[in-house]
């Protein structure tokens, strides 16, 4: 079902301008040379670190059969019957390896309120009951001697790579959380997605919620909810409506198109105006039908619409990797001297420029 048609706007929406408080001295921007150089020039803070290899990433690919669910009635908000529907699913185990030498090689910005970190792809955020390893068990790495043990400041999914903030003290982390509350912090997303969509730039705006989507109760995925469209407008984006549904935004651009037919895919830029839970893959699969690059979970209604299809996708897609890199975060009025934004950029993983060059995708890595 393609609700891209009636459900985009061709305009941007315009962020809140919240910016950093201006209550007490505002944070010290990074100190080295080259940081005093970039300020001095007059530019906002753009810290970027070279694209090496931090982390060693073992991978392991397994075919499986399962039985899957028709997602016709998911997309309809509905109950799904587990008919005979079976469908091959790639299944990955990785090991993403942090230690105390991979730990400094993540950071790409520090100063004496916050630390950005490049998360790989591949360990969680957040413990949960079926996470062994995830990145708070690891936050002494970036703790130094006399200071408080760094708090997450945001969330990023497991199999999601890129900047990731920390902040080392409370007044940071409340400050951090008010600008992400009142939406002043602008975070752009880079992925590869198979398709592409009918405007090439644009605002999706349709209600998310959770649901069960099996008939047995025991499965549950954000689906879209374009019953409650006409609960969406501006009073209204960013909340949680009654019965969990949410009024989700999200922007888009497509930044590459590939040339390689019929491997129809694009590079888009996807600037989230709100943030809840799996926003970004469920819009770009359900809404656009431009499912992302090894996204499994949320690619079935697309990846059925023809025999052949899967094959395609794999075709273009030689690693199971998740196609979705938090590529820059921008902290607005952050710098004391100038009051400039800080941008924050994090590098490329490798799986993801190997995939660009095969599909003739131009991407610009600076």
């Amino acid at each position: 079902m393609n609700y891209s048609a009636p459900l985009l706007l061709r305009s941007r929406c315009v962020h809140h301008q919240a910016v950093w408080s201006k209550a007490r001295p505002l944070f010290r921007e990074e100190t080295s040379p080259n940081q005093r150089q970039r300020n001095s020039a007059g530019s906002s803070a753009s810290v970027e670190k070279s694209s090496k290899k931090h982390s060693k990433f073992d991978f392991k690919n397994k075919k499986l059969v399962r039985n899957k669910p028709n997602d016709k009635a998911a997309d309809e908000g509905g109950v799904l019957d587990k008919s005979n529907m079976n469908i091959r699913k790639r299944f990955r185990k990785t090991d993403v390896e942090i230690n105390e030498v991979t730990a400094e090689k993540m950071v790409l910005y520090k100063d004496r309120d916050i630390i950005a970190l490049n998360k790989p792809s591949g360990i969680a955020v957040h413990s949960g009951p079926k996470m062994k390893n995830d990145l708070s068990h690891y936050l002494h790495y970036w703790q130094e001697s006399g200071h408080e043990l760094p708090e997450l400041a945001h969330r990023l999914d497991k199999d999601t790579s890129g900047v990731l903030l920390l902040t080392r003290h409370t007044d940071a982390a409340r400050r951090l959380a008010q600008l992400f509350k009142e939406r002043g912090i602008v975070k752009k997303y880079w992925t590869i997605t198979f398709g592409v969509p009918d405007h090439l730039e644009g605002v999706i705006q349709i209600p998310l919620s959770t649901r069960n989507i099996a008939a047995n109760g025991n499965m549950t995925r954000v689906v879209l909810r374009v019953d409650k469209m006409a609960a969406h407008n501006p009073s209204t984006v960013g909340k949680t409506l009654p019965g969990g549904v949410a009024m989700a935004e999200t922007e888009y651009s497509v930044l590459s198109v590939c040339s390689l037919a019929p491997k129809r895919c694009c590079l888009m830029e996807v600037t989230p105006v709100t943030g809840f839970k799996h926003q970004i893959r469920v819009h770009l699969a359900d809404g656009l039908t431009c499912p992302i690059l090894g996204d499994h979970k949320f690619a079935g209604p697309v990846l059925r619409a023809s025999p052949n299809l899967k094959k395609r996708v794999e075709a273009i897609s030689k690693t199971s990797h998740l196609h979705l890199h938090a590529r820059e975060i921008v902290i607005p009025g952050y710098l004391a001297s100038t009051g400039k934004p800080l941008v924050i950029k994090a590098p490329l993983p490798g799986y993801f420029i190997k995939t660009s060059k095969e599909q003739g995708l131009h991407v610009n890595v600076s």
